[in-house]
């Protein structure tokens, strides 16, 4: 029928993030806070397919919002006992959002021959995957 456009999927990522750091020094030790603060907006358009009694019916746009915001903090630290040794250890926390389409991807409704309609599609609701990364070095 006139689903020309199946499997068609357009995104808008829009992201906004802000960082602060600074530096303390005590002796041989650097020590260096940081805080991230992230917020991102997605808008997806996809192509959704109904289908009425086991029918495929003309397809049309549709579209979903996802918003993530996340506070991400970070800490190094260097400890410099000589001028040609160096000790690092660092930890900062992560994250990473669902790709497009599992947030917004096409759809279909289907309708049984029982009166139930059946609809799969993107879900605009799930959550990004969080990662505390650790690092130590010697050199």
């Amino acid at each position: 029928m006139n689903n020309f456009n199946c499997g068609t999927l357009k995104g808008k990522e829009t992201v906004t993030a802000a960082y602060a750091t600074t530096t303390l020094k005590a002796g041989d030790v650097e020590i260096s806070p940081g805080i991230r603060y992230e917020h991102t907006d997605i808008h997806n358009v996809f192509w959704v397919i109904p289908y009425a009694s086991g029918t495929e019916q003309p397809g049309s746009f549709s579209g979903n919002t996802s918003r993530y915001d996340a506070l991400l903090p970070s800490l190094f630290v260097n400890w410099r006992p000589t001028t040609t040794l160096v000790a690092r250890a660092d930890v900062w926390m992560a994250y990473t959002r669902p790709p497009f389409f599992q947030l917004g991807g096409s759809a279909t409704a289907r309708t049984g021959d029982d009166g139930k309609t059946t609809i799969v599609q993107g879900s605009p609701e799930l959550k990004a995957i969080r990662a505390t990364n650790m690092d130590a070095s010697v050199g």
